[in-house]
């Protein structure tokens, strides 16, 4: 589609090269990639675990307004490749969005993706990545087997859907898996041939399963999904939340066109507004389904206490000195997503880390919950601060959403009275 808009508008080859490096994929989605990270939590004992995070969609919320007016430079670095890139700019408040790779791989080695400032996540071109500062953008290169061409898994709303692969070789069979959101159900999945634009074909072989073949090409991944239509809402909508306190001084409910009053985390995302603790991503949109990074929830965590979050050298600078000062993170990876677990061990540290006889057993993946989280979820579940996401399960290594961050946080505040 690219290429097809760039040639209706009479753009020769070159205008459209010179285009992708200077500004490239603007609008279109991210992609999904699965990255190893150590734990930003480590416990008292100083030991750090791996898991596997998600780390699609760097494309959290835009966060509280960065200085106006600024403008940042991107610079792209080949690493240990040859090359070069033309650097771009960034205004501030907006996204960069990744470009594919100008760069010339090392002998033997092959494009992994970029690694943002001193970031250690790698993200993947068409990702979306929140910049506070100039920046450098380097290249990173590994001599592993990839396969020869690209998985594109584009973000869904209501929805995800994850590959078993990043990168194949023409003629295997790929896996992906469909995971509708609440309430809602999958209604189509294309995959589309990035050379020629054809549409390749999809089989099932169950609900939650989708495979095809490979072709010679890069391909993107998109699904869509509808509403399931209930005559129950009940059996569509998740346990009831704590009811908001009436509290007359509160400027009245914010209207957001893709927050309805019938959406289980409704009061979440008006309690969190309503106090000014978290804002919409525009002022028509609170973008809910969009993941949150974790110097917005030091931010967030900070103005709860009553701090002031303005004069840093950055929006979350200060936030994030209160939180470390107050021994509630240790102030890494701010532009990082959240997991769901992070952000319970973070309210349970910001309440003193109480302790909790609750059992975590219930929970069918209860085994995933990492060490230095065990005490604060089964505090979150006793006090009905973190619940789980059905069919037993309560997702400790899942992203975070702006959705579940607004609902964590009102169960919280309405708990402590905080």
């Amino acid at each position: 589609m690219y290429r097809a808009l760039c040639e209706a508008a009479g753009l020769t080859s070159e205008c459209q090269a010179r285009l992708r490096r200077s500004a490239p994929y603007k609008g279109l989605r991210p992609l999904r990639r699965f990255a190893a990270i150590p734990d930003r939590l480590p416990d008292t004992s100083g030991r750090r675990s791996f898991y596997f995070q998600n780390s699609e969609s760097k494309e959290g919320s835009t966060p509280d307004t960065p200085t106006p007016g600024a403008s940042y430079t991107i610079t792209y670095s080949a690493g240990t490749g040859t090359g070069s890139m033309d650097s771009t700019t960034v205004e501030a408040g907006e996204r960069l969005i990744l470009p594919a790779c100008g760069f010339t791989a090392p002998a033997g080695q092959q494009f992994k993706g970029w690694r943002v400032g001193s970031s250690s996540t790698v993200y993947q071109p068409l990702d979306k990545v929140a910049i506070t500062g100039n920046t450098t953008v380097t290249a990173v290169w590994d001599d592993g087997d990839y396969g020869n061409y690209y998985v594109s898994v584009r973000t869904s709303r209501h929805g995800s859907v994850s590959s078993n692969a990043d990168y194949a070789s023409s003629g295997n069979r790929v896996t992906l898996t469909v995971t509708p959101s609440r309430g809602y159900e999958l209604e189509d999945i294309t995959v589309t041939n990035k050379k020629t634009g054809d549409v390749i074909s999809v089989s099932s072989s169950r609900s939650d399963k989708y495979r095809f073949t490979m072709p010679a090409a890069n391909v993107t991944v998109e699904a869509f999904f509808r509403e399931i239509a209930v005559s129950d809402p009940v059996a569509v909508n998740p346990p009831v939340t704590p009811a908001v306190p009436n509290t007359p001084n509160l400027p009245a409910a914010i209207v957001y066109a893709d927050v309805r009053v019938t959406d289980w985390y409704y009061d979440g995302v008006q309690y969190m507004a309503q106090r000014g603790l978290m804002k919409g991503t525009s002022a028509t949109e609170f973008d809910s389904h969009s993941n949150t990074t974790r110097a917005m929830v030091w931010t967030m965590l900070a103005r709860m206490a009553g701090q002031s979050t303005d004069g840093g050298s950055n929006w979350y600078q200060k936030g994030m000195d209160w939180c470390i000062a107050s021994g509630i993170t240790d102030g890494s990876d701010p532009n990082g997503t959240i997991t769901r677990e992070q952000l319970a061990t973070m309210l349970w540290r910001t309440t003193g880390s109480p302790a909790s006889s609750a059992q975590l057993s219930q929970f069918s993946d209860s085994g995933k919950i990492n060490a230095y989280a065990q005490d604060a979820l089964r505090w979150a579940t006793e006090h009905g601060i973190m619940n789980g996401k059905g069919g037993g399960m309560l997702d400790p290594q899942g992203l975070a959403t702006r959705a579940e961050v607004a609902q964590m946080f009102m169960n919280y505040m309405v708990k402590t009275g905080a």
